[in-house]
Order: C-alpha cells, then structure tokens, then sequence
C-alpha cells in the first residue's frame, strides 16, 4: 500500500478506487511513415491514453497525426475530424492549426539533432457505437531554431461507429522515430 493511502488507513478514512491505466501495447517506431495499433480493446476500456515520448521526424517542421480504423474488417478512416486547439510558441506567438483528415498529435517537430517531441492523447468512446470518439491532447515539442512549442485541444471524429484501431501517421512526406504506449482506463469496480 502506498505511503499516501497508508495515512488516510491509520486516520480512519475511506480510499476510494477512482481506476488505474492498464498498458495495452507499447510499440517503437523506426523511420516508419506509420504506425498502426490494430486492437486497441474498446470493448474493455472506453478510455485510453496514447502517451508519445522521444518522438524525432526527418523532415522540418513535420507533424504527428491520428486516424482511426473501424469496422469488422478494419478500414482507415481518412476524413470527419475536427480539431479546436491553441499552440503556443516560445517567442509567445498563438496559433490554431487545424485539420480535418486527422487528430493533431504533435503539430511541429524540428528535425535537428536533438529535437523531438512528447505527447498524451486521450481518446473517448471509441468503443461506443452510438457516439462520436472525441479526444483531448495536449503536446510539446522543439521545432527549427530550437523554440519550445506547446499546444493544447481537443478533437472530434464524426464517426458513429466502433473504433477497433489506432494510425500514428507523420506528415510532410517524412519518417518518424519514437516510442507509442497505448493504455487502457478501467474503471473502479467498486
């Protein structure tokens, strides 16, 4: 038992189980133009945490996006998404890219040596048929000339149908290197 949960143990007081994220697949990207995750379990979780870290591209100021498969027989969803975000550059500059062919992950990562970028991903009711997935994300990332970038938002995919996988794509016809976790909320059965 944790130090925190062994206090409130010793006063009396009720630890309530709010849920834990259970790790479903972590995967590493090497050059690759894609990377897919072909079972995310929406059946068992109907939240999940897609946590991008250590990410590098090769082309300048690329970006890492999401699709969505769906389906019995899975087909990539290539439209239907909305974003509302604010990016935020260091030199203090505000921005709201946008894109309607997938889920901004990370918007813009410089491809000098050293420059990479980190993101977490939420993704809701994927598994929910009769509601649209929506997600929250929130990124930061080196872009050229070594300047902090950090963007915030969220995302819709008109799409009323079960979410069965995940597409990290890069843009800018470049390749991107990395580490992907996906994890699965369970709720508190209590």
């Amino acid at each position: 038992m944790p130090i925190g949960q062994a206090k409130f143990g010793l006063l009396g007081l009720k630890v309530e189980d709010l849920g834990k994220l259970e790790l479903i697949t972590t995967q590493t990207a090497s050059s690759d133009t894609s990377l897919d995750i072909l079972s995310i379990q929406e059946t068992t979780y109907n939240i999940h945490l897609l946590v991008l870290s250590d990410i590098t591209v090769s082309v300048n100021g690329a970006g890492i996006f999401i699709r969505t498969w769906y389906g019995g027989t899975p087909t990539l969803a290539t439209s239907g998404y909305t974003n509302a975000n604010t990016k935020i550059a260091e030199d203090q500059t505000l921005s709201n890219p946008n894109a309607t062919a997938s889920m901004i992950a990370i918007h813009n990562i410089g491809s000098d040596a050293g420059q990479s970028g980190a993101a977490s991903f939420w993704l809701y009711a994927a598994g929910n048929s009769s509601e649209d997935t929506y997600a929250n994300y929130h990124y930061v990332s080196q872009s050229s000339g070594d300047q902090t970038i950090t963007q915030y938002g969220g995302a819709r995919h008109d799409l009323t149908t079960n979410v069965n996988g995940i597409r990290i794509l890069v843009g800018s016809s470049a390749t991107f290197s990395g580490n992907v976790s996906l994890y699965g909320y369970s709720e508190s059965s209590s």
